[in-house]
């Protein structure tokens, strides 16, 4: 998984540590994590357009790709090389290495794969979910339309963060 030192990201590890039918996680960072955990493993990636180096940790069931950032909080270039260039390599990557894995990408709901949206998210986000579409029938895109921290707690899973999205 990617994006796990991020809002979503972070929960849905948190999510997955707990989750006994999962037996394993690897997350690709840039720093570790600081989260020790018997089925955890962090690999380093200095640069996400890069996986030559760690070819081998990439043959992978799934891969959740939670990395991103806000179109506000950086240039439109670093912005689609974030969201665009960074998820179409590591998929391509992936895929190389297990063409029947899942690729799960954290979209967004305005994500327009006619890029007609008058908002860059949305036109950014719906050309990576088309490019990784192309890729293979294995890719799957989560469209939330509003992520909220809630403090509520659930019996079943007990945590004392959860997010909801909507």
């Amino acid at each position: 998984m990617t994006g796990a030192t991020g809002f979503v990201g972070g929960e849905v590890l948190k999510q997955a540590l707990e989750d006994s039918s999962i037996t394993g996680i690897m997350t690709l960072t840039r720093r570790p994590l600081g989260v020790t955990h018997p089925k955890l493993e962090d690999v380093i990636l200095q640069d996400f357009l890069d996986y030559s180096r760690i070819k081998a940790s990439l043959k992978a069931d799934a891969c959740i790709w939670c990395l991103g950032v806000s179109q506000t909080a950086v240039s439109r270039e670093e912005y689609i090389k974030i969201t665009f260039d960074y998820a179409v390599m590591a998929a391509r990557a992936m895929f190389s290495e297990n063409p029947h894995m899942r690729f799960c990408f954290l979209s967004g709901s305005r994500a327009d794969q006619e890029e007609k949206s008058r908002v860059l998210y949305g036109r950014i986000k719906g050309r990576t979910e088309r490019e990784l579409g192309g890729l293979s029938p294995n890719v799957y895109h989560f469209r939330p339309a509003f992520i909220r921290h809630t403090s509520r707690t659930f019996t079943a899973h007990p945590i004392s963060r959860r997010i909801s999205i909507c």
